[in-house]
């Protein structure tokens, strides 16, 4: 997982590790890259916890941080020499929530992941040529820009009605995934790796966006011939109530990316101590009260009070 070196950050590890641990049935390494905000510093002394839950920090290099800022935080974890035969790459801000066991078979000889909840449309990006385009434009440049076919757009965005403009250009993606969670074999995640930072700053000469490191992983799919394989949202599912409401046939969450803040503020929870409050809720949604069950169940690992 990647992240910057701030105490939000380490409790989202601290949770997220343990969570795995209690629910995902793999012998799991935990390997965390560390942004360079600041000088490396020893951070197993820094979180006294982090040795006993078995979390590797990386920090990124001088040179690589310098490059590619903090999107090359997310990509350089591709580029890793890889110890175990199958590879999760998580956000911080997720919580493993029930068996990740059919993962491996899922994800075959691909990259697995869930197509991205919106459109990179959603926040007007800036191309680089001066031009405006529309959904399908972007997909269609980008993939021409990157030496690349037209691709197919067979993947509906899972939150697509609430987008705003128009829904219709808002809906269709190619294999497009939200990095909250993909999975693939370490071969696989390796043959990403050979390309993956060259081809993000492809997508940044062509587009300003935040989401340049999504748009890349689809371009490194395309330019190694690597299958992107579309889950379920039960592998990536938001802590939004209307999500819930809208996706009634997928109440089965394995991984829950707690990204939503109108119930939750993620950024207030700093500590241990900061999750007092949001475990004595009693009027959360169902995403969010699971948050709070699953946070609540770790209590031992993480050394909540009862």
């Amino acid at each position: 997982m990647p992240i910057a070196p701030t105490p939000v950050f380490f409790l989202r590890v601290r949770m997220l590790a343990a969570s795995l641990r209690r629910w995902s049935e793999f012998d799991c390494s935990v390997v965390v890259t560390v942004s360079r905000d600041v000088e490396p510093y020893d951070l197993h002394a820094a979180e006294p916890w982090s040795r006993a839950a078995g979390v590797q920090w990386r920090w990124m290099s001088a040179e690589q941080y310098a490059e590619h800022g903090m999107y090359g935080t997310a990509m350089v974890r591709f580029t890793y020499d890889f110890t175990t035969p199958f590879v999760l790459m998580l956000d911080a801000d997720v919580l493993c929530t029930g068996s990740l066991a059919e993962l491996p078979q899922l994800a075959g000889q691909g990259v697995a992941g869930v197509t991205a909840w919106v459109t990179p449309m959603l926040e007007p990006p800036v191309f680089r040529d001066g031009r405006e385009r529309s959904g399908p434009d972007l997909w269609r440049d980008l993939f021409a820009h990157t030496g690349l076919d037209d691709p197919p757009l067979e993947h509906e965005h899972p939150s697509w009605r609430i987008m705003g403009g128009s829904p219709e250009q808002h809906r269709w993606a190619p294999a497009y995934f939200n990095l909250g969670m993909l999975a693939g074999r370490a071969e696989t995640m390796r043959t990403i790796g050979a390309v993956a930072l060259e081809d993000m700053a492809r997508v940044d000469a062509f587009v300003d966006t935040r989401f340049r490191c999504q748009l890349g992983l689809s371009i490194s799919a395309g330019r190694t011939s690597t299958p992107l394989v579309s889950l379920p949202v039960r592998y990536n599912y938001p802590n939004s109530r209307w999500f819930w409401d809208a996706h009634t046939d997928d109440h089965d969450v394995r991984i829950l990316h707690y990204a939503t803040t109108d119930e939750v503020d993620r950024e207030a929870l700093a500590s241990t101590a900061d999750l007092a409050p949001l475990l004595a809720r009693d009027d959360l949604s169902p995403p969010n009260e699971l948050l709070r069950s699953r946070i609540a169940a770790l209590g031992d690992a993480l050394d909540l009070d009862d």
